[in-house]
């Protein structure tokens, strides 16, 4: 199974590469380069997934770096690089759901105390000022124990893990819906190491191409100046987002009426854009 990865951090190297055209006649460009110079290398990488319902042994692992799951072959040496592992119930004698690190990792580990894994809301912020703990096993790999959640319980996970031997941190979205299973929703990470990790959802504007959290004239100054020739599908993504969006302001209730050149440019570019699919139908018949 796969989930969609649907992370900014391609869209954020779109922007910076259309700022940069800019740079050599805007300042506003140039300041805008060096505001995405800082993000673009730290990005959110989040899969989410069709529920998944986990029960006994041996579990199911999941892959951080590219969302897939598998069932895991057995309880042991299971030290593949990215994966977690869940499991719904181990025995009668731990009735508990448990999730793993790889057997090979010396860095994974759960926010919480001791082995007891912290149930953490969707605004966490997961890193290295978080208190974690695991227990470690040689053959099973560092686990925590979920038992301190309640039946019906909801939550995020707050994880460590290595890639290449590189420190990362991410999370599971979890539920205790089921006595003796687990189901998870969604997880992620930062592919950046040592980088915090948060399961909130960017909520930037779509068509905010300056990201200063409005949909505005300089958004649109900026795509026009821009565009590729032919227009990219980026570009077409871009300048629907202004259509639709436009005059919008991030977490406020007020929608700008746009100025009548903002319309008439924003109209244009449509029109340009239906003519250019047009006459891409017409040469491909």
């Amino acid at each position: 199974m796969s989930g969609s990865r649907r992370s900014v951090k391609q869209r954020i190297q779109l922007l910076k590469k259309m700022a940069k055209r800019l740079s050599a006649y805007s300042t506003v460009a140039a300041a805008t380069v060096a505001s995405l110079n800082s993000t673009v290398n730290a990005a959110e990488v989040r899969w989410d997934i069709p529920d998944v319902l986990v029960g006994n042994l041996p579990g199911i692992m999941f892959n951080m770096e590219n969302g897939e799951s598998v069932a895991a072959t057995n309880i042991y040496n299971n030290s593949t690089s990215g994966f977690i592992r869940l499991v719904g119930y181990y025995s009668s004698l731990y009735p508990n759901p448990y999730i793993y690190t790889p057997a090979s990792s010396t860095k994974g580990a759960f926010v919480g105390s001791g082995s007891n894994v912290a149930r953490l809301s969707v605004s966490a912020i997961i890193g290295a000022s978080q208190t974690f703990g695991a227990y470690p096993s040689a053959g099973l790999g560092n686990y925590g124990n979920l038992g301190n959640w309640a039946l019906g319980e909801s939550g995020y996970i707050g994880i460590r893990f290595d890639l290449s031997g590189d420190t990362h941190y991410g999370w599971a979205e979890v539920s205790r819906l089921v006595n003796l299973t687990i189901t998870i929703h969604s997880f992620g990470y930062n592919d950046t190491p040592d980088a915090a990790s948060t399961p909130k959802e960017d909520d930037s504007l779509i068509g905010d191409i300056n990201l200063d959290g409005k949909v505005d004239d300089a958004d649109l100054n900026l795509l026009l100046s821009s565009f590729d020739n032919p227009p990219s599908e980026e570009n077409q993504t871009d300048l629907e987002g202004l259509l639709e969006n436009f005059g919008a302001v991030k977490e406020s209730a007020t929608t700008p009426v746009p100025e009548p050149s903002s319309i008439m440019l924003l109209a244009a570019g449509a029109a340009g854009l239906v003519g250019w699919r047009r006459r891409r139908s017409c040469k491909a018949a």
